[in-house]
């Protein structure tokens, strides 16, 4: 009886041992599952954080070309309005010189006239060889 009780010890320890080794398996693949599922989640993370790293480039990107586009219209714009400045600028200074010349031709009849009506009317003047003494 003795024997079958070494035995029958021998049988549990063994019958412990494997459970043992079974639970240990057990752990190992729930531990490379959880590294696969860790490793996964970090993939999509990354891939994640990649995208949002693009989609922050282009962003930038397209807020740069826009920013290039209103300054090349706003440049654009004040070209124009340069131009329609000088344009008006030159338009005034003709306007100006004709004023000018208006106001010279006008001061000029002005001296004529005057000068015209200083002189004396034919009708003041006596005729000559008439005796209105």
């Amino acid at each position: 009886m003795y024997i079958w009780m070494i035995v029958l010890t021998i049988i549990v320890i063994v019958a412990i041992l494997m459970m043992v080794k079974i639970q240990q398996r057990a752990r190992e693949q729930l531990l490379m599952q959880l590294r696969a599922r860790d490793h996964a989640q970090e993939a999509r993370q990354q891939e994640w954080k990649a995208q949002q790293e693009k989609h922050q480039q282009e962003w930038k990107e397209q807020q740069e070309k826009r920013l290039n586009q209103v300054e090349q219209r706003l440049i654009a714009q004040m070209h124009t309005l340069l131009e329609e400045v000088h344009t008006k600028e030159v338009q005034d200074i003709r306007r100006i010189d004709d004023l000018k010349r208006q106001y010279e031709a006008a001061l000029s009849q002005a001296h004529m006239e005057y000068a015209l009506a200083q002189l004396p009317r034919i009708e003041d003047t006596p005729l000559p060889g008439s005796a209105d003494v």
